[in-house]
């Protein structure tokens, strides 16, 4: 019995033993779990900063396009309203007899009514009004602005990846290629009507008549102001990515000032 009590005594030790060595195995395990957390942890909090600094910088990018366009609208509305005046003001010049006016009475007319058109942003005169017109008979088969290239962010409200509940908003399309320095295209015949330095960065504004395409994030640009550009001729190079993994371009398309989605317009790859 007592050899036996012995026996069983030695038994429980060592179990007592391999529970003690599984226990520190556990805990040298869970220190090592733990370390890796944190280090995960750390490196998120890193992403998280440079993902912010990456929106903080797109975000002033937008904001300075923006007060560009309104900029160039409102200076291409005082350029044609000048040229409307010369306009009229040759043709006062021309006539002998004052026309005579006629005088309305009462709520105009069904045919009246839809004969009134809004008002334009943008005056055209007959050139813009062909070159408006073919633009919008190319929608959805504009060549895209690079050869190569995908969407990283498209066009409206978007949630950043990484960044959880945080929210941005795209005036355009971010299109992401191989590298930096790659050809960007025009998408149509037009006319350079701004060259923009965004600081990091420059950008190229085109006009079609009454649509208007942007070229931002551009590392260098390749066309002067007021020069006619025509479809696929280069406008510059891609800049680098915000993330700083290849090059990007931000491309906006809008009808006089109201923004569209590039991606209706572009062809489909």
């Amino acid at each position: 019995m007592i050899t036996q009590r012995q026996t069983k005594q030695l038994l429980k030790k060592e179990e007592k033993g391999v529970a003690l060595n599984n226990q520190s195995s556990q805990m040298t395990e869970l220190s090592r779990q733990k370390g890796e957390k944190a280090k995960i942890v750390n490196e998120l909090k890193s992403q998280e900063k440079d993902l912010l600094k990456q929106l903080n910088a797109k975000r002033k990018r937008d904001k300075d396009m923006k007060n560009a366009l309104n900029a160039i609208l409102k200076r291409i509305e005082k350029e044609n309203g000048i040229a409307k005046k010369k306009e009229e003001d040759k043709n006062k010049g021309n006539i002998t007899s004052k026309p005579i006016t006629p005088v309305l009475t009462g709520k105009p007319t069904t045919s009246e009514v839809k004969s009134k058109k809004v008002k334009s942003s943008i005056e055209l005169n007959s050139g813009d009004i062909k070159l408006s017109g073919e633009f919008q008979q190319n929608k959805g088969r504009l060549p895209w602005p690079v050869d190569n290239g995908y969407v990283s962010i498209h066009f409206g409200p978007y949630e950043v990846e990484g960044l959880k509940h945080v929210m941005g908003y795209n005036s355009g399309i971010t299109i992401i290629t191989d590298k930096p320095g790659e050809q960007v295209k025009a998408a149509f015949n037009g006319e350079v009507v701004a060259i923009h330095d965004l600081g990091d960065s420059k950008a190229v504004f085109l006009k079609h008549g009454k649509y208007l395409t942007t070229y931002g994030k551009l590392s260098s640009v390749s066309v002067t102001m007021g020069e006619r550009v025509t479809t696929g001729q280069m406008v510059g190079r891609t800049g680098s990515a915000d993330n700083s993994v290849g090059g990007q371009i931000d491309f906006m398309l809008l009808i006089e000032n109201r923004e569209q989605n590039p991606e209706l317009w572009l062809k489909r790859r």
